[in-house]
């Protein structure tokens, strides 16, 4: 079992080094080196490490969070956004930038005129 756990650390050691060396090729067919082509069980461990990693116990004690000073509630953050704030935000845009996910340039946003920043205020008024 000792030589087991020996190989699995050694395994352990090898691909966080794949990590750090952003080798995600390797990284991602390492697993394949310990548990073999099995999609369910490399699904398991994956699940059992992220289990381990992120589902841990807080150690932040309810009394030191009830000793934190409180603070007023800002409630104008639950108000809509204004036009104003909508043209303030699109002026505030930088150009020569590449588009985001959505593809469209900041050129469009600044040129779009009045309609389309209306256009988005509402948009952004429903999602709020």
């Amino acid at each position: 079992m000792e030589m087991q756990d020996a190989w699995m650390a050694r395994k352990g050691e090898e691909i966080q080094d794949y990590t750090d060396c952003n080798e995600w090729k390797n990284f991602f067919a390492a697993p394949k080196a310990v548990y073999g082509p099995i999609k369910a069980e490399i699904l398991k461990r994956w699940d059992e490490h992220f289990q381990g990693v992120l589902n841990r116990p807080s150690i932040i004690s309810d009394a030191a969070i009830d000793r934190l000073p409180q603070v007023e509630i800002n409630v104008d953050l639950d108000l809509p956004p204004t036009l104003q704030e909508t043209i303030k935000a699109v002026q505030q845009l930088s150009r020569g930038k590449a588009p985001g996910s959505d593809a469209i340039s900041v050129g469009i946003y600044k040129y779009g005129g009045h309609q389309l920043i209306c256009h988005l205020t509402t948009l952004f008024q429903e999602m709020w």
